[in-house]
Formats: C-alpha cells, sequence, structure tokens
C-alpha cells in the first residue's frame, strides 16, 4: 500500500510539473497575461479537470509559474550586485537590470497585474526579502544605510517602487538611472548623510583646485626665480 502511494505521489507531481512547465510556454510565446486554464492544459496535453486537481484556479497557477521565474532574476540581481562595493551602485546595477528586464517576462507581469488587484503574494515577498536582507544589513553597518527604520520595511517600500517602475512606462537606462539617483537613494541614505542639494557643487570644486594649482605653480616659479638668482 505504501508503495502504491509512493507512485501515485511521484506521478502526481510529475503532472504537476508538466503542466507548470506548459503554462510557462505558453505564457512566454503568447504573451498572453490573460491566457486561461484551458490554454494551459491543452498544452500539457491533460483535461481541464487534470489541471484543477492540481491548482485550484488559474490564478495560482500563474502565481507558482512567476515565483520560480522571479527566483531566477533574483538570483541574477544577487550575482551581478557582487562586483558593486557600496550600496547604491549596487542597487543602481541591480534595479536597472530588474527594471529593464521584468516587463518583457509576461509571467511577471501576470503576477503584477494579479497583485494590484489584491497584494503580492507572500511567497515574492519573502524571496525579495532573503535576497536584498544582506545586502542591506551589510549596508547600515558601514553607515550607508538610514538606521531608523526597520529592514522589512525598507524592502516593503522597495518593492512597491519597483512594482511601479516594472508596470509604468518604458524606461531607458539612463533615465532610469537618473530616476534612482533623485529619487530613490535620497530616501535610503543616513539622515546625517548630506544631499546632493547641499554637496560642494562640481563648479566650485574645480575652482578650488584650480586656485591651489595655480598657487603650486607661483611658487614653483618663486623658487626657481630664486636659485637661478
Amino acid at each position: 500500500m505504501l508503495a502504491n502511494s509512493t507512485i501515485e505521489a511521484t506521478d502526481g507531481n510529475a503532472v504537476r510539473e508538466r503542466l507548470l512547465s506548459a503554462a510557462e510556454d505558453v505564457l512566454l510565446r503568447t504573451h498572453d497575461v490573460n491566457a486561461s486554464m484551458e490554454q494551459f492544459a491543452r498544452a500539457a496535453r491533460m483535461s481541464r479537470a487534470t489541471a484543477y486537481r492540481h491548482f485550484s484556479n488559474r490564478d495560482d497557477l500563474i502565481i507558482e509559474v512567476a515565483l520560480r521565474r522571479a527566483a531566477d532574476y533574483l538570483g541574477r540581481f544577487r550575482v551581478m550586485i557582487e562586483s558593486r562595493t557600496s550600496l547604491e551602485p549596487k542597487l543602481e546595477y541591480g534595479l536597472t537590470y530588474l527594471v529593464l528586464a521584468l516587463p518583457k517576462d509576461t509571467a511577471i507581469r501576470a503576477l503584477l497585474i494579479l497583485s494590484a488587484q489584491s497584494q503580492l503574494d507572500p511567497r515574492a515577498t519573502q524571496l525579495a526579502l532573503d535576497t536584498i536582507h544582506p545586502v542591506l544589513m551589510v549596508a547600515r553597518d558601514r553607515g550607508e544605510l538610514r538606521g531608523d527604520l526597520p529592514i522589512e520595511d525598507i524592502v516593503s517600500w522597495l518593492i512597491k517602487e519597483l512594482t511601479e517602475l516594472v508596470m509604468g512606462e518604458p524606461w531607458t537606462a539612463d533615465r532610469l538611472r537618473r530616476h534612482l539617483r533623485d529619487y530613490i537613494f535620497p530616501v535610503l541614505r543616513p539622515r546625517h548623510a548630506p544631499t546632493p542639494a547641499a554637496e560642494e557643487g562640481t563648479e566650485e570644486r574645480l575652482r578650488r583646485i584650480e586656485d591651489r594649482l595655480d598657487a603650486l605653480v607661483d611658487a614653483v616659479a618663486t623658487l626657481a626665480d630664486r636659485i637661478g638668482g
């Protein structure tokens, strides 16, 4: 009896995986966020009744596909940001990748559309938290991240901002980077950190450097005159 139950469980897992693969293929091939359970079942070569035995509704199936794909994207994000040393370059590099890549993925877009109707699946939130939490903790220890808010709240805010960027108008890389620098990073900086508006302007810094160079040239010329005299 136990052996038969194990075989049935294994067969059930195989059918479920076939349905997941078929649904993923349909979403990526048709770019249709409204693809139906009937389409998924037909692609998996099974009846709708069989499909519904493994997923109670179409939305649950789409969410499962999207979560798998989201895990892949976040894995790439994690690898990509390792080459950057501080928080803002890490986020600029990683978030630019995500915002430009995710809108092209129909499964991810379907997940975000469903989330707009209710709330983001807690498993998606946990994936993001697991990915970015260690990065933010290191940044906070280094004084690169504000310390007055829980990391979980910061991650929730970043997810909200990322979702709006992904679901909004198409971005170019340059315009997106400017948006991150102007609207996202200032919110994350420690309260004591100078804002760009408070920092010394580039032109002023260049002027002071030029003044120092002029003074150095004058000093060298004066020394040369003394030696020559």
